[in-house]
């Protein structure tokens, strides 16, 4: 490893920039627990480089990842491309987003409209971590051949070292990954806001009813409601209720023993 050291001159002199220099390698080795020396410079106040605890004069950068052949970060900046487009394709779905959380931070109580917030990160970041997952889940219990210890197909857990090594050797696969995600992640909210999401997927959508029009996402009450509602009284919605059945897509099937505790208060329309 290779540090270089350039404090602000004449603030902190050569001397302690050295010690310090010093102090911070030492403590470097200790927590790598190698004996090894690690290379040091010091960048002097006319700009010249003089070497400190330097036992290894090698101009390595200790890279041992895996070249593709192909154009360096051509496969980073393709997939940064691709998720760009892809997020940028719900930038209206985002702006009105933003616009609707800005007029009910102004019409509601602000530990009503935090909590109603923070309810909404929970689903709008939980749900995109559990689709990978699920599919993960199906790919495990599709996947062919025999079966190692009565648990996991023998191709599954090769599949899984090989994306492993490519991720962990490969630097071009690994970046483009790491994008990848992070930008398919954002754009999942996005399709999630504009409802473009699939039909296992819910809408992210806020503002479904806005001064007495519907403007996309889940349909408004007024328009699903059956005639068998006349006489329903939301008081007596009110109370302890158990789970038997679900149909959510979000849940586990180990899921049990659910209970809703309901009150109802002040409704505030916006």
């Amino acid at each position: 490893m290779k540090f270089t050291f350039h404090p602000a001159s004449p603030i902190v002199s050569s001397q302690t920039n050295e010690a310090f220099a010093d102090v911070l390698l030492d403590i470097l080795r200790v927590v790598s627990g190698s004996d090894e020396e690690i290379v040091s410079t010091q960048q002097t106040s006319n700009g010249s480089t003089s070497g400190g605890n330097n036992n290894n004069n090698n101009d390595d950068d200790g890279d041992n990842s895996i070249k593709l052949p192909i154009p360096e970060n051509s496969l980073v900046l393709a997939v940064a491309a691709i998720g760009s487009l892809a997020v940028l394709s719900h930038a209206p779905a985002y702006a009105q987003f933003y616009a609707s959380m800005q007029e009910m931070k102004a019409n509601a109580d602000p530990a009503d409209f935090s909590a109603a917030l923070n309810f909404w990160i929970f689903f709008a970041v939980g749900h995109p971590i559990l689709q990978p997952i699920l599919w993960i889940s199906d790919v495990l219990h599709g996947s062919p051949g025999p079966m190692v210890g009565d648990l996991v197909p023998a191709t599954f857990i090769l599949g899984n070292v090989v994306a492993i090594a490519a991720i962990t050797y490969i630097a071009e696969i690994r970046n483009a990954v790491n994008i990848g995600a992070l930008l398919a992640f954002i754009a999942y909210i996005g399709a999630g806001l504009d409802g473009q999401a699939g039909l296992g997927d819910f809408n992210l959508a806020v503002d479904d009813s806005y001064k007495g029009k519907v403007v996309k996402g889940c349909p408004a009450y007024d328009e699903v409601r059956q005639p068998s509602m006349n006489d329903f009284n939301l008081e007596k919605y009110q109370g302890l209720w158990y789970e038997q059945k679900f149909h959510d897509w979000t849940q586990f099937k180990e899921v049990y023993d659910t209970t809703l505790d309901i009150k109802v208060g002040q409704v505030i329309t916006i």
